[in-house]
């Protein structure tokens, strides 16, 4: 008889965790990989994660005063730290010219499989590579570094300054 219970209790244990575990496999999260607050606009990039696989990346623009965004690119980073650039309209479907007021929130979607391909079929080879958004002015706002590993994670790669 308490093998019998034990049996059903430790099924049900193994059947909840399956579902829990499912539940938590099956949600949508969102990461941040660079938070770059500049004088204008604050520059966020994120990752958006389903069923355990990078679905997207979003470039969240945040305006602090009233300005326009030109455009948006990919900034490709070679050893010898040479630059080439990729526009995001490649691989996205964003349009600009895009005008933020105070407090206004923009976000420029990439899906990971255009991107991915964008770089591995690119002319240039590169390290490490960086998203640059450009407003009317000129001005020129930066994420930080990013890198690949080699399952093709995106991640910030450590800066070398250590506390």
């Amino acid at each position: 008889m308490e093998s019998t219970i034990s049996y059903i209790i430790i099924a049900a244990l193994i059947i909840v965790s399956v579902y829990v575990y499912n539940l938590r496999k099956n949600r949508i999260s969102t990461f941040n990989l660079s938070v770059q607050q500049y004088p204008t606009i604050i520059l966020t990039i994120k990752i958006k994660k389903s069923k355990g696989a990078l679905e997207n990346i979003i470039i969240n623009v945040k305006g602090r005063t009233n300005c326009e965004i030109k455009s948006a690119q990919i900034e490709l980073i070679s050893k010898s730290r040479d630059f080439n650039y990729y526009s995001v309209q490649d691989v996205s479907e964003a349009s600009f010219p895009v005008t933020l007021t105070k407090g206004m929130l923009t976000d420029i979607t990439i899906p990971f499989t255009g991107f991915k391909t964008l770089l591995m079929e690119g002319d240039h080879p590169f390290k490490t590579f960086r998203f640059l958004v450009t407003d009317t002015t000129g001005r020129n706002y930066k994420s930080h570094e990013l890198r690949f590993n080699k399952k093709w994670v995106i991640y910030r790669p450590d800066s070398g300054v250590y506390n």
